[in-house]
C-alpha cells in the first residue's frame, strides 16, 4: 500500500519550547508495506510457525497440527500449495483449549485432538441446547476429539458434544493426560489414551462411531495396552493400528480384532533416530518415519507385515547440515552446511503420502519452530510446492556487505526488491546447527531467541542476537570454509554471567564462565557498529540506575571477539529506571529510553516497555575522558523526548527503538505502529502502520530489540520489524522521508484559548469574526482526536480527552490558526 500522510505540529507545543510561530510541515509519504519469511503475508494466509504431525487424504489434502501457533492457525488444511481450510479457534489458548499432537481427514471432517481447561470459562455453569456443559469446572480438564468442516473450517456440532460450539466428544477428565494418537479406520476414529497409574487406570487405544462421535458400538470398544505404552498412531486397512512407543523407540502393529502385538511387524528404530509420528502407506504396504535425529531425512520400512526391513530413504542424509551435491537444474556446484535445497530437510516431524504417489513432509528447524511443509513427486523427487512459516518470534538485521541480504536470528535471506508489495525474500540458509553447536543459546527451549544485529568488525561479520527480554545477549563469528553458513557461538552475555570461547571451538564449558557478583537486572544488551556492549542494570532503583559498557579490544587469531573486563556507570538521579541503552557511534551519542523523576511509569504494574522518555548524551567519548572530573552520575543530557507511554492501554505504549540517518524509529505494544521523530529537532514526523498487503494487521511488538532501520544511498529508509501475530518480518521501504520546513508565518494574536490550562471544556475566540470553522485537537503523538464546526464563542466539550498537551487547529476561509493548550 503506498501512504500519502502529512502531520502539521508546532514544536514548542510538543516539546517543552515556549513559544513558536513557523508552522512546520514534516513529509511521511509513499511507504510500502511487504513483508519477509512467510509465504503469507495475512493472519487467515500466514503459515503456522509450528507442524508437529501432518494427515494426508488421498486427493493430497493436507492436514497440519501444532501445540501452539499465534496467530491461531494450530490446524491448517492445505492443498496444492495452497489453504483449504483453517478450523475455528483450534487452540491457541482460546478460552482454555489448546491443540493436541494429532490431527485426521476424511471426506467431510478434520478431527483434531484437543485440551481444554477451565481457568477461562464460567464454571462449568451453562449448557449447551443438549444439556452438556460448554466450559470445564474451573481447575478441570478436559481431553477431547474436536471436530469441523474439512471444507468450511467451522465447528461442527453433534448430539453430544460439548463445548461452546457442541463440536468437542469428551474422551477423558483427568488433567495432564493428554491423548497420545489420532486415526480413522472406516467408521472409526482410534484414539491412544494414556492411563494414570496412581488411580489403576491402563494405557489404552478407544474405539468410537465417527457418525455419531459416542463410542463404537459395532467394533470392539477398545483394548488395553498393557507394554510399551502409547504413542503416536496410524491405521492400515487389514486390520491393524500401528503405534509408535517412543519409551521402547518402536512402532508395533496391534490387532484392532483383539488388541494383541503382532510380534512379527514390529519395527526397532536405530539409535538416533528421533521421530515425532509416521504413516502407514497403504497404497504399497510400507511405513515411512520422519527422523529428526542427525540424518534429517525419511526412512522407508517395507515387507511390513512379515519382517519389516529399513529398504530406502527419502532426502539427504544429514539434511541441510552437511554438504552435497546441487542438481543440474541449480547450476550444478556444491551446497554448504545450512544451507536450504533440494531434498535437504530441515528438522522432519510428520510424513504422508497420498494416491497419486506424491509424499508430503512437514519439518520444524531442530530446536526451533520454523515450519517448512513439502510436497514432492516421490519417483522423480520433483518439488510440487513448499510453504514456509517463521518461528515465534523474530525481527531481521540488514547484511552489511551485500544490499540484497538479511538475517533473522538464525535465518539467512535474500531480498526481491522486484517484489515489493509481497513477500519479498528467498530462504538462503539456516545460521544455527543445533548437532555442531548443542550449547548454542539459540537452542529451544532456552529463552525465545528474537532480536539480532549485523556488525562488522575488523573486516570481519559478526552477528549478536538477544532473547526475548534481551537479558541474553549471544554473539556469532562464521568461518564459510569450514562450517558453510553455519553462526559458531563465541560469546554469551548474560543477566549472570558472560562466557567467553576461548578456545574458539564453539562449546560453552565450565571454565569459560565468568559469573557477575550479583544478578544484573536488564531489560537491554546492545551492540553498538564497534561491537561495544551495552547494558542497562537497575542496581537498586529507582536510585542507583547504571549502564555496564564491555569494551571491544579487538578480534584475536582464532576469530573469536575479545573484551574489557566490563565498567559499570552511574545514571544521573532524574533517570528512575532505564529501559533501554544504545550508542550511535557515527553521532557519537548514547540514547537512553527511560522513566524520569518528571515522567515517572504511570503503572508500575506494566514491564518491559521501553519508558516514557528518550534522552540523547553526545559527545560520549569526550564524557569518558572526562570521567573524574565530571563523573556520569553528573552528565547533562543533550535531548529530551517523550514518547508515548500508556497508563493502561497498552496499544499506544513504546516498546522497542532503533535510529538511522537523522531519524528516530519507535516500535509500539500493539498493531505494529511506528512513529517517527526528527533526531535534531525531536519532531514528530508521523506514524507508520502495517499496510492492507497484509490485512492492516499485526500482532504484539513483544520483544525490546523488535526493530532495525536502515537509510540507504539514494535517501530512501527501510525498516525490518518483529511481527509476532502471524510468524513473519515486516519490511517497509520508506520513499520519502524530508526534514521539517517552515511554509508560512502564522501570527497567532487573533486566536485566544480560554481557560489554558482547561479541565471540562475551553473557548476560542477569533476577535468579532462569526464565520463558522473547522477546530481539531491534535494529541502530542499526532492523532486528531476532536473534530468539530463550531462559531465564535461556542465552547467546545474536552473532558473525555487524557489530560496532557494538544494543539488546537482552526481553519477558516483564508487561514489556519494553531494555539497550544493543556488540560489538567
Amino acid at each position: 500500500m503506498k501512504n500519502k500522510l502529512k502531520y502539521i505540529f508546532l514544536m514548542g507545543c510538543l516539546f517543552g519550547m515556549n513559544s513558536l510561530n513557523a508552522q512546520f510541515v514534516s513529509d511521511l509519504s509513499d511507504y510500502q508495506t511487504s513483508w519477509i519469511a512467510n509465504d503469507g503475508g495475512t493472519p487467515y494466509s500466514h503459515i503456522p510457525h509450528s507442524m508437529e504431525s501432518i494427515f494426508v487424504r488421498e486427493d493430497g489434502v493436507v492436514a497440519s497440527i501444532c501445540g501452539w501457533d499465534e496467530g491461531g492457525t494450530n490446524v491448517g488444511v492445505w492443498k496444492d500449495g495452497k489453504i483449504y481450510s483453517i478450523p475455528f479457534e483450534s487452540g491457541t489458548g482460546s478460552w482454555g483449549r489448546n491443540s493436541g499432537k494429532a490431527v485426521a481427514v476424511d471426506d467431510n471432517y478434520v478431527y483434531q485432538l484437543m485440551s481444554f481447561n477451565g481457568n477461562s470459562g464460567d464454571d462449568g455453569v451453562s449448557k449447551n441446547t443438549n444439556g452438556l456443559q460448554r466450559f470445564p469446572p474451573k481447575g478441570s480438564e478436559w481431553q477431547l476429539v474436536a471436530r469441523f468442516g474439512v471444507t468450511t473450517g467451522t465447528q461442527s456440532r453433534f448430539p453430544t458434544g460439548y463445548g461452546p460450539g457442541g463440536s468437542l466428544m469428551l474422551v477423558a477428565k483427568q488433567t495432564g493426560r493428554y491423548l497420545e494418537g489420532l486415526a480413522i479406520n472406516g467408521n472409526d476414529l482410534i484414539v491412544a489414551v494414556p492411563g494414570v497409574p496412581e488411580q489403576n487406570i491402563s494405557d489404552s487405544l478407544k474405539i468410537y462411531d465417527k457418525t455419531t462421535m459416542s463410542a463404537s458400538q459395532t467394533s470392539n470398544g477398545g483394548f488395553r495396552v498393557t507394554e510399551g505404552g502409547v504413542g503416536y498412531i496410524s491405521a492400515d486397512k487389514r486390520g491393524f493400528v500401528w503405534m509408535l512407543q517412543p519409551s521402547l523407540n518402536r512402532i508395533v502393529a496391534i490387532s484392532l480384532t483383539n488388541g494383541s502385538i503382532r510380534s512379527q511387524s514390529t519395527i526397532v528404530l536405530p539409535e538416533g533416530v528421533e521421530a515425532k509420528s509416521f504413516v502407514v502407506d497403504t497404497y504399497n504396504n510400507r511405513i515411512l518415519v520422519p527422523n529428526r535425529g542427525k540424518d534429517q531425512n525419511v526412512l522407508i520400512y517395507t515387507n511390513i507385515y512379515t519382517a519389516p526391513v529399513q529398504s530406502s530413504t527419502f532426502g539427504v542424509k544429514g539434511g541441510i547440515y552437511v554438504k552435497s551435491p546441487k542438481p543440474a537444474s541449480e547450476g550444478g556446484g556444491e551446497y554448504l552446511q545450512g544451507e536450504v535445497g533440494h531434498m535437504r530437510f530441515p528438522g522432519p516431524t510428520g510424513v504422508g503420502v497420498d494416491g497419486s504417489g506424491n509424499i508430503y513432509i512437514s519439518t520444524m528447524f531442530p530446536t526451533t519452530s520454523t515450519t517448512i511443509l513439502y510436497s514432492y513427486k516421490e519417483e522423480t523427487q520433483e518439488l510440487n510446492w513448499k510453504l514456509e512459516g517463521l518461528v515465534f518470534t523474530s525481527t531481521a538485521d540488514f547484511n552489511l556487505k551485500q544490499d540484497n541480504l538479511v538475517n533473522g536470528t538464525d535465518k539467512l535471506y535474500e531480498v526481491d526488491y522486484s517484489k515489493l508489495g509481497g513477500r519479498l525474500d528467498k530462504l538462503i540458509a539456516s545460521t544455527h546447527d543445533a548437532f555442531t553447536f548443542p550449547n548454542d543459546f539459540r537452542c529451544f527451549p532456552s529463552p525465545i531467541i528474537c532480536g539480532v544485529f549485523n556488525r562488522i568488525i575488523d573486516g570481519k561479520e559478526f552477528m549478536f542476537v538477544t532473547n526475548m527480554y534481551s537479558s541474553i545477549l549471544g554473539a556469532y563469528r562464521y568461518d564459510k570454509e569450514n562450517y558453510g553458513y553455519i553462526a559458531i557461538p563465541c560469546m554469551e552475555v548474560r543477566a549472570e554471567y558472560v562466557w567467553k570461547d576461548k578456545n574458539g571451538d564453539g562449546q560453552k564449558t565450565d571454565d569459560e564462565i565468568n559469573t557477575f557478583p550479583s544478578r544484573i537486572n536488564t531489560f537491554s544488551l546492545y551492540p553498538d557498529r564497534d561491537g561495544n556492549i551495552w547494558m542497562t542494570d537497575a542496581v537498586s532503583a529507582p536510585t542507583n540506575i547504571q549502564f555496564k559498557l564491555f569494551r571491544l579490544k579487538g578480534v584475536n587469531e582464532k576469530g573469536v571477539l575479545e573484551y574489557e573486563e566490563p565498567v559499570s556507570y552511574r545514571l544521573p538521579s532524574y533517570i528512575i529506571e532505564a529501559g533501554r541503552v544504545i550508542y550511535d557511534a557515527e553521532r557519537d551519542e548514547m540514547l537512553i529510553t527511560c522513566y524520569t523523576q518528571a515522567n515517572p511509569n504511570p503503572n508500575s504494574a506494566i514491564w518491559g516497555r521501553a519508558g516514557s522518555t528518550v534522552l540523547t548524551y553526545k559527545n560520549m567519548k569526550e564524557k569518558f575522558a572526562n570521567i573524574s572530573k565530571v563523573p556520569s552520575e553528573q552528565w547533562t543530557y543533550d535531548q529530551e523526548l517523550l514518547i508515548p507511554v500508556a497508563t493502561s492501554n497498552e496499544n499506544s505504549s513504546s516498546k522497542s527503538i532503533a535510529f538511522a540517518g537523522d531519524y528516530l524509529f519507535i516500535f509500539l505494544t500493539r498493531n505494529g505502529e511506528i512513529n517517527v521523530y526528527n533526531r535534531d529537532t525531536k519532531e514528530y514526523i508521523g506514524q507508520i502502520t502495517p499496510g492492507s498487503e497484509v490485512g492492516k494487521t499485526s500482532g504484539w511488538t513483544d520483544i525490546t530489540y523488535a526493530l532495525n532501520a536502515r537509510k540507504n544511498a539514494n535517501g530512501t529508509y527501510e525498516l525490518l520489524g518483529e511481527e509476532n501475530g502471524y510468524a513473519k518480518v515486516m519490511h517497509y521501504l520508506i520513499r520519502s522521508l524530508s526534514p521539517p520546513s517552515a511554509i508560512e508565518d502564522v501570527k497567532t494574536e487573533k486566536l485566544i484559548v480560554s481557560p489554558n490550562p482547561a479541565t471540562t471544556s475551553i473557548n476560542i475566540a477569533l476577535g468579532e469574526d462569526d464565520s463558522e470553522y473547522s477546530v481539531s485537537m491534535i494529541s502530542i503523538d499526532g492523532r486528531k482526536v476532536l473534530q468539530q464546526k463550531i462559531r465564535n464563542g461556542v465552547p467546545i466539550d474536552v473532558s473525555g480527552l487524557p489530560r496532557g498537551c494538544y494543539i488546537i487547529e482552526v481553519v477558516g476561509l483564508n487561514n489556519k490558526l494553531t494555539q497550544k493548550v493543556v488540560l489538567k
